[in-house]
């Protein structure tokens, strides 16, 4: 097993990139901490933040896969960068990686990356946990709905069409949770429990 787990070599180079690009875009964060940073979110079981302390305080890394098509003008670029009408995307390092640094309640030593990796250039466990975060998304967003339904509060002549969007989405979420599951489930510390109530045999 190398550096990254049970990946082939293609998604360990994407993780290599990853690393070099947080490193060079955050001076003064050491490589060994984002490595730290990159390794407690292949270990995620949830979706809320954890902080971790970096040589700059306290940070959490948000991480997810974004796509270069039509709709990227509407995301911010680099300044140095003009957005000009009509123009394509260049393929260029400055777009291969999207970074937001974020400060809580004024303390500047709690800091939240948002970081986008364009989705070329990410490993398929990043992929699987895109997933999870839409359908996580789409659950949540769909809440409401489904508690209309729990309650009979239906939209008239749409009964049938609300309550298969509800266990589309419902399912769609179930299947999404556990492909990550599954696929982080290596990277998880594994614990062994002892049981110490059993008396030894022979």
């Amino acid at each position: 097993m190398s550096q990254w787990g049970p990946m082939d070599a293609r998604d360990q180079a994407r993780m290599e990139y990853i690393v070099a690009a947080l490193v060079e875009l955050n001076e003064g964060v050491s490589e060994h901490s984002v490595r730290r940073l990159l390794w407690d979110f292949l270990r995620r079981t949830h979706l809320r933040d954890r902080y971790l302390q970096t040589e700059v305080g306290q940070v959490a890394l948000g991480i997810g896969v974004f796509k270069v098509d039509a709709h990227y003008s509407f995301m911010e670029r680099p300044k140095h960068i003009k957005n000009v009408p009509g123009q394509p995307v260049p393929r260029t390092d400055d777009y291969r990686i999207r970074f937001h640094r974020l400060f809580y309640n004024g303390d500047l030593k709690q800091i939240r990356w948002l970081v986008g990796v364009w989705e070329q250039d990410a490993p398929e466990i990043l992929l699987c946990w895109q997933r999870f975060v839409e359908a996580s998304f789409d659950k949540t967003q769909a809440a409401s709905l489904e508690k209309r339904l729990r309650r009979g509060h239906l939209t008239p002549g749409r009964e049938a069409d609300e309550r298969l969007l509800v266990e589309r989405i419902n399912k769609a979420y179930v299947r999404a949770r556990g492909d990550w599951l599954r696929m982080h489930r290596p990277y998880v510390p594994v614990s062994v429990a002892v049981d110490n109530t059993k008396e030894g045999v022979g």
